[in-house]
């Protein structure tokens, strides 16, 4: 999985927060400006979900806020119309008095999903200053099976839905979850394809375990269209699950190696039990660092099988998936792009 905190850690920005009452028309500075972004997301090769996101409320009309810790530094990624606002992730006050002061309708958490409590602080104060909606920092995989909900690195972001699930419960808040599986065309630019100078692909046992992935743009209209029928039954308090794609490692490497047929690609197999199992070793000992904790993720999702949605709501959020074609020509732009 992604590190959608890396848009944190970038610009210090958390959240959008929408004000939905005010349509303004932002398809001219939207082809501008995500020219901008793109450029951004290619010199970042581990992603961010922030341009795509931003982007796709923006094309749907939305009046987008940014609230964050720099907004001078926000502002030179997102400049006007879209606005910046400074804000106190340690005070729960602070934060319902910027949500009173402009009426915000939706919220949308863009925040590390390992900021637990900056991200209950944004919750409480959407309730006390009557936010509708929110879509919480949820993107990812799916986590309701009991093996990936003991995962460590999973552990804030589960407290996070509890608790925003407990304040739906009694009418609070609405929220609409959005499961988006392995940020596809971030990965092919990662982990999935072969990046050292040794050309070695790492296949996960024996290569052929479906796994769900969606691309970083079908996130951003995933998002849109949750804010925009916000108030809408089939999205209303639900756990949604979108995908791009359903691959295997093995299709990854036939695609690759037939866009790049000078180019050999070799792989190196791994075994995700034993792997685990060092993991479970290491943490039990007192290490928490997140790549000790890497290989868990890998075995649920490639080894366990525990990564492909066996239900989508592409419908739902209007969203499609990727052709065979498609799915093909992406892999290709990157598997090229590494030769």
């Amino acid at each position: 999985m992604t590190d959608e905190g890396r848009f944190a850690s970038q610009f210090q920005t958390s959240i959008c927060v929408l004000d939905l009452k005010e349509k303004i028309h932002l398809r001219r500075y939207i082809d501008w400006e995500w020219k901008h972004m793109e450029a951004y997301m290619r010199d970042h090769p581990n992603g961010t979900l922030g341009p795509t996101i931003i982007k796709h409320l923006a094309l749907a009309g939305s009046h987008v806020t940014l609230l964050t810790r720099n907004p001078d530094k926000a502002a030179k990624q997102y400049p006007s119309p879209i606005e910046t606002v400074l804000a106190d992730y340690d005070s729960t006050e602070a934060l319902t008095s910027i949500f009173r002061e402009h009426g915000f309708e939706s919220l949308v958490i863009l925040l590390n999903r390992r900021e637990l409590q900056p991200q209950l602080r944004l919750i409480d104060a959407a309730c006390s200053a009557g936010i509708g909606h929110v879509v919480p920092s949820s993107f990812g995989g799916d986590f309701s099976h009991p093996e990936v909900k003991r995962l460590p690195q999973l552990k804030e972001k589960l407290e996070m839905e509890d608790y925003l699930v407990q304040k739906a419960d009694v009418g609070e808040i609405c929220f609409t979850v959005i499961n988006t599986g392995l940020f596809f065309d971030w990965a092919l630019g990662g982990f999935l394809l072969p990046s050292d100078d040794t050309r070695r692909m790492m296949i996960a046992d024996a290569g052929d375990v479906p796994v769900s992935g969606s691309t970083l743009d079908l996130i951003g209209q995933a998002t849109a269209q949750a804010v925009l029928q916000r108030n809408e039954s089939a999205v209303k308090n639900k756990f949604l699950y979108v995908h791009s794609t359903v691959f295997t490692q093995n299709q990854i490497l036939e695609y690759a190696r037939a866009a790049a047929p000078n180019g050999d690609i070799k792989t190196i197999k791994v075994d995700t039990e034993k792997m685990a199992k060092e993991a479970w070793e290491k943490y039990d000992a007192g290490e928490r660092d997140q790549k000790v904790l890497q290989p868990l993720m890998l075995r649920t999702s490639f080894g366990l099988g525990l990564g492909e949605f066996k239900k989508v709501d592409n419908d739902v959020l209007g969203v499609s998936m990727l052709s065979d074609d498609e799915v093909k020509s992406l892999v290709a732009k990157y598997a090229k792009r590494d030769m």
